[in-house]
Formats: structure tokens, C-alpha cells, sequence
């Protein structure tokens, strides 16, 4: 299904290209992922992630108290779109997607990403539909330079210049 521009501002999608994260969180022992597109920075240390409160992931951060962004390359596209789908409530992410836990880190970060950063919540303030969870760096990962950052447009997956595939369906 294709979208006109006019369309999503109708509907109230804002056309244009979003980064598609991996946010972890949760203990060691009992990790959990839900991939966000409303994720991103406010100031050096000040990031945001943008959950529904219906998300399982929205009460676990509420009550854990910390998140790490995990950035993530296009070759996770399958990946990205399964965490998207699936709840953590019915389903184990990381044995079902094989993405591997770092265990050099005190919460749960993903080893395939190339960029991880642990945040420590500061505040949550509902905005629209969505709580908005800011936090404050506490330490940053880079396991490695990525030039490929997945996003995603009009409900279409790009990462190196090319269209990989439909949200909420290529993770099927």
C-alpha cells in the first residue's frame, strides 16, 4: 500500500525518514528488546525514547529504571521488524532473533550493534499517544563503524540506498 505525501499529513504521519534503534532493557538474567523509531538525542547526554503505553516495554523501563539505545545496521532488518511485532510479553527476542547479549555490560545491550548507549531514566512526560523517557548517557559502546543505519519511510525499510522490505512484515 502506498501512501501520498498528502496522505500521511492527513492522517498524521510525518513524512520522512526515521532511524530504527533496538531499545534493550530489563536485568541480565531476564532481557528484553522493542524496536522504537522514536529514539534519538537532545543534548550530549540527553536522549529520548518514545513508547505507547500499552508496550510491555513502557512499565518494564518504568520499573528498571534504565534503557540502552542499541543503533543498528541494515543487515538487522529482520530482526528489527520481529522485536517490532512480537511482544516480549509471549516471546523470548533474543533466542528467537539470535541476537546476542554483551556480558561485559551491567544491563542488557546488544553485542550486534554497532553503537550501544546506556541510559539511566531522568524523567517521563506523556506527550499525544506516547510516553517520551529521557535519559542521561551513563556509557557509550562502539564495537564498531557502521555506515549503514537502518530507517525506515512510508512504512518501508531502507538501509544502503535500497528498499529491504515492509514493516511489520518482513520480521514474519
Amino acid at each position: 500500500m502506498q501512501i501520498t505525501k498528502s496522505e500521511n499529513m492527513r492522517i498524521g504521519v510525518v513524512p520522512g525518514p526515521k532511524l530504527v534503534t533496538l531499545v534493550s532493557y530489563g536485568t541480565m538474567e531476564n532481557p528484553n528488546i522493542v524496536t522504537v523509531s522514536y529514539a534519538g538525542q537532545i543534548t550530549d547526554r540527553l536522549m529520548y525514547v518514545s513508547l505507547r503505553p500499552s508496550r510491555n516495554s513502557n512499565q518494564s523501563i518504568r520499573g528498571c529504571k534504565r534503557f540502552a539505545i542499541n543503533y543498528i545496521g541494515s543487515d538487522l532488518v529482520k530482526e528489527a521488524d520481529f522485536c517490532g511485532i512480537y511482544s516480549s510479553r509471549d516471546t523470548d527476542k533474543f533466542k528467537e532473533t539470535g541476537l546476542n547479549l554483551d556480558f561485559d555490560q551491567e544491563i542488557p545491550m546488544i553485542v550486534e550493534s554497532p553503537l550501544s548507549l546506556e541510559c539511566v531514566l531522568k524523567n517521563i512526560t506523556r506527550m499525544g499517544e506516547h510516553d517520551v523517557f529521557f535519559g542521561e548517557v551513563n556509557k557509550a559502546i562502539r564495537r564498531n563503524e557502521e555506515s549503514s543505519w537502518l530507517y525506515h519511510d512510508n512504512f518501508e525499510y531502507f538501509g544502503n540506498g535500497n528498499q529491504l522490505g515492509s514493516l511489520f512484515q518482513i520480521g514474519k
